[in-house]
């Protein structure tokens, strides 16, 4: 997370690096404070099909961690949104200039 940059959505904070992968990864991190077992595991499942959802969008190259913003059970569609202005944003901001 040190070597990387930071993009936060409404649900998710998203750590991220550009790395030599064929594919992106993805890590998953949340803490004891966000809830019992059952819920630390409902909200990776949650994580991990948006990220299924939404890999298509995302560099080849990436390599992301997500982490809970808010103790509240989050849904797919939230996440996969995140995921979406995520790619959005990365795009934006990886896109040459034209020079003026």
């Amino acid at each position: 997370m040190k070597a990387g940059a930071k993009m936060s959505g409404f649900h998710i904070v998203i750590y991220y690096r550009m790395h030599s992968f064929s594919q992106p990864r993805l890590g998953i991190t949340v803490s004891k404070k966000h809830g019992k077992a059952h819920d630390r595991n409902r909200f990776k499942r949650v994580v991990r099909e948006a990220f299924r959802q939404c890999q298509r969008h995302l560099p080849q190259d990436i390599e992301v961690n997500v982490m809970p913003l808010h103790r509240e059970n989050v849904d797919a569609p939230s996440v996969v949104k995140d995921f979406l202005q995520f790619a959005e944003r990365l795009k934006k901001a990886h896109e040459p200039r034209a020079p003026q």
